[in-house]
């Protein structure tokens, strides 16, 4: 009833954006803004602060093809059940009013301040880092945009960054957990480094991989794809290199508005050249992905700023060639791939030329290397162990500390 009363008032509002945030609004009004796991014989409470509908999804659900952040939500809401805890799990942005107390907070945004009055006085607060540093993606994508606005005159709007925001959450939190390598810990102030451990994610699902016979099809095309923020992830600077170089081409697999400045602005490239196909938003999993990437030997992603690229992790299980900035957030095998340092227009095309001469053999045997690490160090089967392992350790450590500091404190009362 509840679902269907949601439906019917949100029919009326005619503006997308609207609708979306009123139907935010009345779930969490009507009492729809939690999603829960119950453990009959829980030790405690945990509340996860991140995405609440993916925890309820089923194994085959669809929903769990698309961004693999939803697969390791809901992975690490039964972590925690398996852990022994009752789970209430919520979107990161919304309002919610808890009826209880919780022992544990996990959240992407901290809102541990927010709240403290529903946190036991010794809970264990771990924040959950899925970028690069806040005020360090503000700067690199203002570059970037200025950048394109010195080649093009045209200057666009920040879509992948903020400011940067406080340092509360980090001051707050016992713990941080940051998806990343270390170039993306190096975006972080030095005083936070003791508190932050690294963990890789996942790459999407796939139906299948390149075995080292598909490593080099005839075409020798390149791919880009990525999500929101297209300059914050090097596509204007692809598609300019690109347009003059009608021996090479480029598929791009995005979600591009067609009313967007970008996609105003980069028209000409992504529409009319007969060497950049525009594939729009892509499931990794499907058909059409596949006989896309056939046709593919290299992926290039310049992007400003990263934890690390989900896109990367998925073209290198894929088994694709590596031109990647080193804000990707993902540590190549050692003489595997080409990394771009500065991301200028310059550096990207002598990059895709040196490769573009290379010897097959050595190209096939650089992918072999790059895609086995890959297809084994961001399984989901790793991401379980890694994350188990963590939280196992850091509930133990700190609630053996604290017990030990509640008997001191008692003792000396």
């Amino acid at each position: 009833m509840k679902k269907f009363l949601v439906k019917l008032i949100c029919f009326f509002i005619p503006i997308k954006k609207y609708r979306k945030r009123c139907k935010v609004f009345l779930k969490n009004w009507l009492g729809g803004g939690v999603s829960s796991l119950y453990n009959p014989k829980a030790r405690g409470n945990v509340l996860i602060s991140y995405m609440k509908d993916s925890v309820l999804l089923k194994d085959d659900d669809v929903r769990l093809k698309y961004h693999t952040n939803r697969w390791e939500n809901r992975e690490i809401a039964r972590i925690f059940y398996e852990l022994g805890y009752n789970v209430d799990c919520i979107d990161f942005n919304c309002s919610f009013y808890p009826s209880k107390q919780y022992d544990v907070m996990f959240g992407i945004c901290g809102r541990f301040s927010e709240f403290k009055d529903f946190l036991t006085p010794d809970a264990l607060k771990i924040l959950y880092l899925t970028g690069s540093y806040g005020k360090y993606n503000y700067e690199k994508e203002k570059d970037r945009l200025v950048y394109l606005e010195q080649r093009r005159g045209v200057r666009l709007a920040l879509e992948r960054a903020t400011k940067g925001g406080s340092d509360t959450s980090f001051e707050n939190a016992d713990v941080c957990l940051l998806v990343g390598n270390e170039h993306t810990l190096k975006t972080y102030p030095k005083r936070f480094h003791n508190k932050i451990n690294l963990i890789n994610l996942t790459g999407s699902l796939l139906s299948t991989v390149k075995t080292p016979s598909d490593y080099y099809p005839k075409e020798k095309e390149f791919l880009w794809m990525g999500g929101a923020g297209p300059v914050h992830k090097g596509l204007d600077l692809l598609l300019e290199i690109f347009a003059k170089h009608p021996e090479w081409t480029l598929n791009v697999m995005s979600k591009i508005n067609p009313k967007s400045q970008f996609f105003k602005l980069y028209k000409k490239e992504l529409t009319q050249l007969p060497n950049i196909h525009f594939h729009g938003l892509v499931m990794p999993s499907s058909e059409k992905f596949e006989k896309i990437v056939s046709r593919c030997f290299a992926y290039i992603n310049p992007s400003c700023a990263e934890a690390t690229s989900t896109a990367t992790v998925t073209a290198m299980s894929v088994g694709l060639y590596p031109i990647i900035s080193y804000d990707n957030g993902f540590t190549l095998p050692k003489g595997c791939g080409i990394y771009l340092d500065k991301c200028s227009l310059d550096e990207i095309e002598n990059a895709i030329a040196s490769l573009w001469q290379k010897d097959k053999s050595e190209v096939c045997e650089q992918i072999e290397q790059v895609q086995k690490m890959t297809l084994k160090n961001f399984s989901r089967e790793n991401f379980h162990n890694q994350m188990l392992q963590f939280l196992s350790e850091q509930i133990k450590q700190h609630f053996e500390e604290t017990t030990s500091q509640n008997k001191i404190k008692a003792k000396n009362a």
